[in-house]
């Protein structure tokens, strides 16, 4: 099954899977949160049998409608709902009059989110009478692993493999990681938006335990020199470029 729909919604042009419920062009909020399948993400702890004590470092996620299982994730991971992805794209691209065009859940259990809204104003090449149009999109997925993307496209996300096609579109992109920082910090300012990022790095990013270091000094060479430092570096130059910051040396 190539397109890994669990549910999902569309506007406009059938998919070419033929799955998904039709909404109009001006569907609200609410409409697209409940007919694309945005369920709440809810924490549960883990057991270990015979011990009745829960594991202390790890905590279970499991669908808030159905109780079905999605991931087992580290005691410090921040949940981030699809709804409130969805929520924070929809303000972000209304004063543009974005049209949502597409939106739901993937995988068996719905594990991962998107939604999808068509810019005004499509590009037209001269010669082709096909436009080129401009989405925004906005994704996440509850496994533990996969971060909070918000990024311009060119790509009509309707299944895990456009889905794919789209995350690999080199343009701008906001990512946050869920094990770290909220939705709250996409919103904002650079400069939220750049300690978001420097808080992950340096506090919540997992540093290799190689067993021949003490795992405090690994965490500090990598704030100061290491992959910390180097992902904290690329923040700050594509947050600076989105918001067309001009950086000055002293």
């Amino acid at each position: 099954m190539a397109h890994a729909i669990n549910k999902m919604i569309h506007v406009g042009e059938m998919p070419w899977h033929g799955l998904g419920v039709r909404l109009p062009a001006r569907a609200s909020y609410e409409e697209i949160v409940h007919a694309a399948g945005f369920y709440e993400a809810v924490e549960k702890d883990v057991y270990v049998p015979p011990f009745r004590a829960p594991i202390p470092d790890k905590k279970a996620l499991v669908r808030g409608d159905s109780g079905e299982y999605l991931a087992v994730v580290g005691k410090g991971y921040e949940v981030v709902q699809f709804s409130e992805v969805a929520r924070t794209l929809v303000e972000a691209a209304g004063d543009v009059k974005a049209v949502f065009t597409t939106a739901g859940t993937l995988g068996p259990v719905g594990i991962k989110g998107w939604l999808l809204g068509e810019l005004p104003d499509p590009i037209k090449v001269k010669g082709d009478p096909s436009p080129i149009r401009k989405y925004v999109l906005g994704t996440t997925g509850h496994d533990g692993i996969t971060a909070v993307v918000i990024k311009n496209v060119a790509t009509r996300v309707v299944c895990a493999n456009t889905l794919g096609v789209a995350l690999g579109e080199r343009g701008k992109v906001v990512q946050l990681f869920e094990t770290a920082i909220g939705i709250e910090r996409v919103r904002g300012t650079a400069w939220a938006a750049f300690q978001g990022w420097t808080e992950y790095a340096d506090h919540h990013r997992l540093v290799r335990d190689t067993g021949r270091e003490d795992p405090r000094r690994a965490r500090l060479a990598s704030i100061w020199m290491g992959r910390a430092a180097g992902l904290k570096q690329a923040a700050l130059s594509a947050i600076t470029e989105e918001a067309g910051i001009q950086m000055l040396a002293a």
